[in-house]
C-alpha cells in the first residue's frame, strides 16, 4: 500500500514542462531516448560515448 501510495505522489508531480531521459548503457556506445510527459519519444535517439565527454555532449544536446 505504500509504494503504491509513492508511485502515485510521484505520477502527479511529473507534468507536461518535464522531458524524460532514457539511457540505454552499452560497452561503447550509449544511446538515449526523449519523451515528454505522455510517453510520446522526442526527436531522434542520441548516441554518446561512454566517458565524461560523451556524457558532457548528451547533457549539451538536451539542453
Amino acid at each position: 500500500m505504500h509504494n503504491n501510495c509513492n508511485s502515485k505522489m510521484r505520477k502527479s508531480k511529473i507534468d507536461n514542462s518535464y522531458l524524460i531521459v532514457g539511457i540505454d548503457i552499452g560497452k561503447i556506445n550509449q544511446y538515449a531516448r526523449i519523451t515528454d510527459s505522455e510517453g510520446n519519444e522526442i526527436g531522434k535517439k542520441i548516441v554518446f560515448q561512454r566517458d565524461i565527454f560523451g556524457l558532457n555532449q548528451l547533457i549539451m544536446r538536451i539542453n
